[in-house]
């Protein structure tokens, strides 16, 4: 997976143009979804312009905190066509710009789900810079498969997140909290801790009033490092690479393709259902079902073999009690090939021999027909009988074929069909052929 971000993002926004980006050079890295931590630590990364890029054929467009604003509202019931109308009159009067100038996003179902007191977050983004970096991304041949945020709201409804990034070499500290996401200048915080104090009691959960709130996690970037602990030095900072956060980003959740930039981003369908199974495959989280899959796969595979050894095991077992039983009945047989059909062949020998009928003879055959209620009026104009095989020439009609039919299966003789078997619509005659099985 490719993470990219335009380097010169966070300075003051110019006129957006994807030809302006695409001069630019892009803060790239280039990490495996859903890996740990400490592997982040030591996957590619680096800054340069697209012909400097990894190949991979998934992008991922990163957006860096203070491209975003983050707002909590209480989004009313309404079809999703309607939604993003419902968005812009909810934070029209909070928002500097004009609503049609920016691009809105919600969580995923499961953050939206959970939020407290019904409210739920929204992400707000020029569009125009966005849809510039998405045509440039277009056109270096590296379209975005997702939108995430560098930054994203917290999950955990107590804890608090401190981060300081120092992309274009002015450091800036970014705090999210449950009640809210606050980005402000390093330099902001050279008095002290109070106005950093301040802003943690703001963004902190209030349910958690009656309890002590637990410390915030502090992360800052190597480049950052010095700077952030030499101002707040108080803190347990920790030092985290860019691409670490940016994947944080990207394994929250977030996607700020919606709406209309759902289809603009020109995604394929297949490579997105391939990014919609990926966390299924990769992320620690799924890490027990995917083991539990492949044990019920082992275990149906190793099943399914051990039940053919069996059959197998059984099948050589009869065979071998069919060909005894043949020989020890039928002392003349010298070799048994096929035990089944030569110990019929002895019986009816012996049957003959002894001069009595047996199913397939054709007097056997006779009587049964004669014999079945069903058939008593059966009148047959011919009749030819070889070896296995019988040509009855009847009165045509339904009832005598199926009655036909169930007398000869009792016999062990089978009714074919097929050309010459038909009926003579001028005679009103029909010709059945009957098989020995």
């Amino acid at each position: 997976m490719l993470l990219l971000t335009p380097s010169l993002s966070n300075t003051a926004p110019a006129p957006a143009s994807s030809a302006r980006l695409m001069e630019q050079d892009w803060n790239w890295a280039q990490v495996t979804p859903y890996q740990t931590l400490s592997d982040l630590a030591s996957s590619a990364h680096g800054s340069g312009p697209q012909a400097t890029w990894p190949n991979d054929a998934s992008v991922v467009l990163i957006v860096p905190p203070q491209r975003l604003s983050w707002h909590r509202v209480r989004l009313p019931k309404v079809p999703a066509r309607k939604r993003l109308a419902a968005l812009h009159g909810l934070l029209e009067e909070a928002l500097l710009d004009d609503p049609e100038q920016l691009h809105f996003a919600l969580p995923p179902a499961a953050l939206a789900a959970s939020g407290r007191d019904g409210l739920t977050w929204v992400a707000a983004c020029d569009r125009a810079w966005l849809t510039a970096c998405l045509s440039a991304l277009r056109a270096a041949g590296r379209p975005a498969t997702r939108i995430c945020p560098a930054f994203p709201p917290v999950a955990d409804a107590a804890q608090c997140h401190l981060w300081v990034n120092s992309e274009t070499g002015s450091p800036w500290l970014h705090i999210a909290g449950p009640e809210g996401l606050l980005g402000l200048p390093l330099a902001a915080f050279t008095a002290g801790e109070g106005l950093l104090t301040s802003l943690l009691s703001a963004v902190q959960s209030k349910d958690g009033a009656q309890k002590p709130a637990p410390a915030p996690v502090c992360t800052a970037t190597p480049d950052a490092m010095a700077t952030v602990q030499a101002v707040l030095p108080d803190r347990p900072w920790t030092t985290e690479p860019m691409a670490q956060q940016w994947q944080r980003g990207v394994n929250s959740g977030w996607d700020l393709a919606q709406f209309d930039l759902r289809d603009a981003m020109g995604a394929r369908r297949g490579q997105a259902l391939l990014e919609w199974l990926r966390p299924l495959w990769q992320a620690p989280r799924w890490r027990p079902l995917r083991w539990g899959l492949a044990a019920l796969f082992a275990v149906q595979v190793v099943g399914l073999h051990v039940l053919a050894w069996q059959e197998r095991a059984a099948l050589r077992q009869l065979r071998a009690d069919t060909q005894r039983l043949a020989a020890q009945t039928f002392p003349q047989l010298t070799v048994v090939l096929d035990a089944p059909r030569q110990m019929q062949r002895e019986l009816d020998v012996l049957r003959h021999g002894a001069g009595e009928l047996g199913p397939a003879d054709l007097e056997s055959l006779l009587h049964a027909l004669g014999a079945d209620p069903a058939l008593s009026g059966l009148q047959m104009d011919s009749l030819r009988y070889t070896p296995r095989e019988a040509r009855l020439r009847h009165a045509a009609g339904a009832p005598i074929r199926e009655a036909l039919t169930a007398v000869a299966a009792r016999q062990g003789w089978t009714v074919q069909t097929g050309a010459g078997t038909g009926t003579n619509s001028t005679s009103g005659q029909a010709e059945s052929v009957l098989k020995r099985n």
